[in-house]
């Protein structure tokens, strides 16, 4: 909390004038664990507002829980490839097969379907392959260069030569609200190709999507769901069905 520029509660200072103190201690007398509280404290930058609420730390909780995991997994699929006396997992190879080529080859599709500006909201749970899709897209695009997480910046911008391509990742927004003041309409003016992950913790200040993809795990594989949201939504997901 001290190295915290300002905790809110609720879009309230937290003081105890104001009558919504929290401490360290309330927390860990609530149940929760240093260690949940930390990574709760690691959504936020320090120098930004941080955005305190049960729902919120409760989030964080069940984030630490499939992180957790998502290592044990990890750490059986290294068990598995000693086991193999140096060969490679067959499970691990599926994994890496399927993050790899399945997300960056859907990526260019969507990139072949696109005809003009456009806005994609990516949803599905953490390492589900989102990013992956995006650099599909943008290398089928002519893009050369590096393609990396928005996680701490908000947004990364492609330019192009028909339109520019903006990527957000909005997993560690505090505030939806916090949109309006980075210029999100300028963004998304209608002029360039929007590519949005964790979008319902923008909801209410971004518009509507034009196409959502929804990526879920489905055994060592992945299932993506195709909703058009508009008619130029309903043209692209048309497109994406016909190439698969």
């Amino acid at each position: 909390w001290l190295h915290t520029e300002l905790v809110l509660v609720e879009g309230r200072k937290m003081s105890r004038s104001a009558g919504n103190a929290v401490t360290l201690r309330d927390l860990l007398e609530m149940g929760y664990t240093g260690r949940q509280v930390r990574f709760f404290l690691l959504r936020t930058h320090y120098r930004r507002p941080l955005h305190y609420s049960r729902e919120y730390l409760d989030e964080a909780v069940k984030a630490l829980e499939r992180l957790d995991g998502f290592c044990g997994d990890l750490q059986r699929i290294a068990q598995q490839g000693e086991e193999g006396q140096g060969e490679e997992s067959p499970l691990m190879a599926e994994l890496a097969a399927v993050e790899r080529e399945a997300m960056e080859a859907l990526g260019a599709r969507l990139a072949h379907c696109l005809a003009g500006p456009v806005l994609v909201f990516l949803r599905g749970p953490l390492g589900a392959g989102k990013t992956t899709l995006v650099r599909g897209l943008l290398r089928a695009r002519g893009h050369e260069g590096p393609v990396k997480s928005p996680t701490y910046t908000l947004v990364e911008s492609y330019p192009g030569a028909d339109w520019d391509i903006h990527h957000f990742d909005l997993y560690r927004l505090g505030d939806a609200g916090e949109l309006e003041y980075m210029g999100i309409r300028d963004f998304l003016d209608g002029g360039a190709v929007g590519l949005v992950e964790w979008p319902e913790r923008g909801a209410g200040v971004l518009p509507r999507a034009d196409l959502e993809l929804e990526l879920a795990y489905a055994g060592v594989g992945r299932e993506v769901t195709i909703r058009a949201l508009s008619p130029e939504g309903e043209r692209v997901a048309a497109c994406l069905r016909q190439s698969d």
